[in-house]
């Protein structure tokens, strides 16, 4: 399960970094689009290695901050989703809600 954990973790991170790196492919980079666009993926990347951190950690603290990201990212996210309806924000989704309900399973984990 921690490995799982990880490995989901590592693709969001990785998501994020896809996300960031196609900002000048869609936006003018002089733009407050391309920004966002940016500081979206760089919201993504930090989710990634804030859940990699909680599981290197294993703090509980860490971990409800986890959770409590995971939580307002997953509402974020599926809000996202449900406005564009594009296949990049189904994987967003999807790996979030597993990012999400990975990191409730860890804390549970440390509980025992």
């Amino acid at each position: 399960m921690k490995r799982f954990y990880i490995i989901i973790s590592v693709l969001y991170s990785i998501l994020g970094i896809i996300h960031t790196a196609f900002t000048p492919v869609f936006y003018n980079m002089n733009s407050v689009d391309a920004l966002w666009f940016a500081g979206t993926g760089f919201g993504l990347l930090f989710l990634g290695l804030l859940n990699l951190a909680g599981i290197k950690s294993n703090d509980k603290l860490v971990f409800n901050l986890c959770i409590s990201a995971n939580i307002i990212s997953a509402f974020l996210n599926i809000f996202i989703t449900v406005m564009i309806l594009e296949p990049q924000a189904f994987i967003g989704i999807i790996l979030n809600l597993i990012l999400l309900a990975e990191s409730v399973f860890f804390r549970i984990k440390l509980n025992r």
